[in-house]
C-alpha cells in the first residue's frame, strides 16, 4: 500500500509539473511582442517608395523566427480572398554593425525568405539592424502596416491570433476589409513574433529553447 502511494504521489507530481509548463507555454504564446511609435502617415523622408495606385503593406520580418511562418501563412489567405493586389514592401532583418557577429553568410536566405518572394507584387529589402522597421515602429518579426494610397496609415498590427499560431484573428479581418474597400473592424492589433534584435543585447526568440535564441540565430531547423 505505501509502494502504490508513492507512486500516486510521483504520478501526481508529474502531473503538475507538465501542466505548469503547458501553462507558462501558453502564457508565452499569448504574449505579444513590443511595438513602438507608428507614423500616421507615410514618411516624407522616407526612401521607400509607397504605391501610387494601392494600398501598400510594411512587413517587418526576422528570417529565423519559428512563428513568422504563421504570419505568411494568414498574410496568404488573406490575399488569395480578394481581387486587391496590394505592393508588399517585406524588411528582411539581418543584423547590423552593432549587433553580435554571425558565422553565416546566408542569414536571411531560409524558409521564411523563400515563401516570401512567391507573393504576389512583394518586394524583400535588406534592413540591417532593423534600421527601417524602427522608423516604422516595427520591434517585433511579423509587425504589419498597411498604408493608403493617399500615405494615411490604416492599419497597425500583427496578423496571427497568438505566437505560432493561425485562425480567426483581428489583423487578418482588418486586412481583409481594407484591401476590398470596407472599414476594418480595428485598427490595431497585437504581434505576436520574435523580437527584431537590433543591438547585440539579443532577447529570446520565439520558441523557449536555446537553440532557437536569439544568439544562436544563424541556425535556421527548416530551412
Amino acid at each position: 500500500m505505501a509502494q502504490n502511494r508513492w507512486i500516486i504521489v510521483g504520478i501526481a507530481t508529474w502531473l503538475g509539473a507538465v501542466g505548469a509548463g503547458l501553462a507558462v507555454l501558453a502564457d508565452y504564446a499569448a504574449e505579444p511582442g513590443m511595438t513602438g511609435e507608428v507614423p500616421s502617415v507615410w514618411p516624407d523622408n522616407e526612401s521607400l517608395a509607397i504605391a501610387s495606385d494601392s494600398h501598400t503593406i510594411v512587413l517587418a520580418i526576422h528570417p529565423r523566427c519559428p512563428c513568422t511562418r504563421s504570419t505568411i501563412d494568414e498574410l496568404e489567405g488573406v490575399l488569395s480572398n480578394t481581387n486587391a493586389t496590394p505592393k508588399i514592401l517585406a524588411l528582411i532583418f539581418e543584423p547590423g554593425p552593432n549587433d553580435a557577429p554571425h558565422p553565416d553568410e546566408a542569414f536571411a536566405r531560409t524558409s521564411i525568405t523563400r515563401r516570401l518572394s512567391t507573393l504576389p507584387n512583394l518586394e524583400c529589402i535588406a534592413d540591417p539592424g532593423s534600421a527601417i522597421a524602427q522608423r516604422f515602429g516595427a520591434m517585433t518579426s511579423g509587425h504589419a502596416l498597411v498604408y493608403a494610397k493617399d500615405g494615411t496609415l490604416k492599419f497597425s498590427g500583427g496578423l496571427t491570433p497568438t505566437r505560432a499560431h493561425t485562425g480567426p484573428n483581428t489583423g487578418s479581418f482588418a486586412l481583409k476589409s481594407i484591401l476590398q474597400g470596407e472599414q476594418p473592424i480595428a485598427e490595431q492589433a497585437p504581434v505576436f513574433g520574435c523580437p527584431l534584435c537590433p543591438t547585440s543585447e539579443e532577447p529570446e526568440i520565439c520558441e523557449i529553447t536555446e537553440a532557437n535564441s536569439c544568439p544562436n540565430r544563424n541556425r535556421d531547423t527548416t530551412p
